[in-house]
């Protein structure tokens, strides 16, 4: 442990994040997995319901492959576009369908099927190098 002339626990953090998050799900799944358990579970369209995916992002242009190696299987191309056609299939049952990824050259061609695509920067830290502004995306179906 840390010396701290002043420790502080984030008690008030903590509560709030435990009453906004009180009705949400979490899982820690493989993304088909997730998917084939979230939508058995639910009707058509009924409420409001948003779907969140985060996966490994694509490399950046002109600078190798990114970190995919959360298994030993890594994250391919073909699994990006598994996403998207998946992301696709299950719209009906949410309100929002939503997922993020680096801005590149390869994104369009990898996910054809996104309706929407939001840029933004954000600052990022990439290998242990300085800060350094990059493209992110918010894709929506």
């Amino acid at each position: 442990m840390g010396r701290y002339k002043n420790p502080y626990f984030p008690i008030a953090e903590i509560t709030y994040f435990a009453e906004k998050f009180a009705s949400a799900e979490f899982y820690s799944l493989d993304f088909v997995d997730f998917i084939q358990q979230v939508t058995m579970k639910l009707p058509q369209y009924s409420g409001v319901k948003s779907c969140y995916l985060d996966p490994p992002y694509l490399p950046l242009d002109g600078q190798g492959q990114t970190f995919t190696q959360y298994t030993a299987e890594g994250f391919k191309t073909e699994r990006h576009m598994e996403i998207d056609r998946l992301s696709s299939s299950i719209r009906p049952h949410f309100s929002h369908v939503l997922v993020s990824n680096h801005y590149c050259k390869t994104l369009k061609a990898t996910y054809k099927s996104a309706k929407r695509v939001i840029r933004f920067k954000v600052s990022r830290t990439i290998s242990s190098k300085a800060r350094r502004p990059a493209s992110e995306v918010l894709l929506y179906y």
